[in-house]
């Protein structure tokens, strides 16, 4: 069944570099938007923070009132959080420098015969990410 669309998945997509599918469709630990593995980036710029035989996930989410909670359980176990990576919330928009044509633009909220401008999710929002520290088959 194809997922109804959602503008704000769409544009924490666009901001967040996730826009190859890889946000999972279903909620994970009270979060929306969340997927498998560390960001990319953080994979690239700190190679070795990260062990490559451990599970990780990582969530993505506004956190200006509050800090991400420190363990998440589910049914694999549970999940300690390793570090949180806080974003500017903006990003181009992926159809600038066009023009917007007959509505407002769903990711950038530009008025008709404006140019396409910037995404903005607001400040607050972060990748935060988790490691599966234990195993529900080892409690």
């Amino acid at each position: 069944m194809p997922r109804k669309h959602d503008p704000e998945r769409e544009q924490v997509e666009w901001v967040f570099g996730l826009t190859g599918g890889e946000l999972n469709d279903e909620a994970w630990g009270g979060f929306a938007y969340n997927y498998d593995e560390v960001p990319d980036y953080v994979r690239r710029d700190y190679p070795d923070l990260y062990d490559g035989n451990v599970s990780y996930r990582t969530v993505v989410g506004y956190f200006v009132y509050g800090s991400p909670p420190e363990e998440l359980i589910d049914d694999e176990g549970i999940w300690e959080r390793r570090a949180t990576y806080a974003s500017s919330g903006e990003t181009e928009c992926p159809l600038s420098p066009d023009r917007v044509e007959d509505a407002r633009c769903p990711l950038c909220d530009s008025e008709p015969g404006d140019p396409h401008a910037y995404i903005y999710v607001g400040d607050g929002w972060a990748e935060v990410v988790y490691r599966l520290e234990r195993p529900s088959d080892e409690e």
